[in-house]
């Protein structure tokens, strides 16, 4: 069996959301299964906001805003764990990630040909920001939002790092390397921060491979409900 993981820098910069994610994925050990790692990252990248045109739903998903959010929203479908780490904006996530959550919720109805699919991608949440409890954990709680709306399994780590995801904070400093800087001089908070990233990311792939061992045994089950068989699609389809 092989756990696919969507590691998703949703940061318009590249620096500490995609070093936190590194951490996160060298931190989590070994398993008795395969893993396959890709990163996606926002730094870039062009994502528009929804238009509620509702051209998604009757046209197979397909959104006629030309950018970005068909290659990531492919990605999104073809794995079984999405992990994002964000940086934090005005005390939430950023306007490109709310943008892709918007069209993302939108154009899943017509892109697995039914309402209310239950895609059960694990999501894990990873956040950093520049000023400790600057907003990391309401950041946090937006992606489990957004992952209970869409039907997934939001994920935390173990305690005591992790409550409801990985949080960091880069002691004031705004330098895209602030991060890198105080894990290197082990800093405390920084080594907690990345341990509760690499626990986040465990968790994950452990419930997704749970969830994809039952899809396994109970295919005719899946197969047979409507809403469930996206599950049984992303699990089976050529990536």
């Amino acid at each position: 069996m092989e756990i696919r993981v969507l590691g998703i820098s949703a940061s318009p910069r590249r620096g500490n959301s995609v070093f936190l994610l590194e951490q996160a994925e060298r931190g989590v050990g070994e398993f008795p299964w395969s893993v396959r790692w890709t990163r996606y990252e926002f730094a870039g990248k062009r994502l528009s906001p929804c238009s509620s045109c509702h051209h998604c739903r009757a046209h197979g998903g397909a959104c006629p805003i030309d950018d970005d959010f068909a290659e990531l929203r492919r990605l999104w479908t073809a794995h079984d764990v999405i992990l994002y780490c964000v940086a934090v904006y005005h005390v939430g996530i950023p306007a490109q990630l709310k943008a892709f959550f918007d069209r993302l919720g939108n154009s899943l109805s017509g892109y697995y040909g039914v309402p209310g699919a239950r895609p059960l991608k694990v999501v894990g949440a990873l956040s950093q920001g520049c000023h400790l409890f600057g907003g990391q954990e309401l950041t946090i709680s937006a992606i489990l939002h957004h992952a209970v709306l869409l039907n997934c399994i939001p994920v935390a780590g173990d305690r005591p790092e992790s409550y409801l995801g990985a949080p960091a904070w880069t002691g004031g400093d705004m330098g895209a390397d602030a991060l890198r800087g105080l894990l290197e001089r082990g800093h405390p908070d920084a080594v907690t921060s990345v341990k509760a990233a690499a626990g986040v990311a465990r968790r994950c792939i452990e419930i997704a491979a749970l969830i994809k061992a039952g899809v396994e045994t109970w295919a005719p089950y899946v197969r047979a409900d409507a809403k469930m068989r996206p599950l049984l699609r992303d699990t089976e389809q050529p990536r």
